[in-house]
């Protein structure tokens, strides 16, 4: 599945860093997206387990890429980071997203 994908290549990590770092910390925006990747990875699967699967690839992604950019918004305003990098973190996260979906093989 899509969590599998990016736990093997290490999402969760970057989870945990953006997670401990100081409030108006300067992170690039790769590390943001991927954590917003591991996080919207985790309730895609919870949302696949008690709905089940979206019909298609592009309804997965439209879906996982709303939570990555809801958790983007978040976490910069939690922790009053640098918001000039929020729309490049969101664009990395819907590629990364889109690249695990097909990896993953589930449609």
């Amino acid at each position: 599945m899509i969590l599998e994908y990016l736990e093997d290549n290490d999402y969760g990590s970057s989870y945990d860093d953006v997670d401990a770092a100081p409030n108006e910390a300067r992170l690039p925006p790769d590390l943001i997206a991927a954590a917003a990747c591991y996080i919207a990875a985790k309730n895609y699967e919870d949302h696949v387990a008690e709905h089940g699967r979206p019909e298609s690839q592009e309804q997965a992604k439209e879906f996982v890429t709303g939570l990555s950019d809801a958790f983007i918004d978040h976490i910069i305003k939690k922790k009053s980071f640098d918001n000039t990098d929020a729309a490049r973190a969101k664009d990395i996260a819907s590629n990364d997203l889109g690249d695990a979906l097909t990896a993953s093989g589930e449609f």
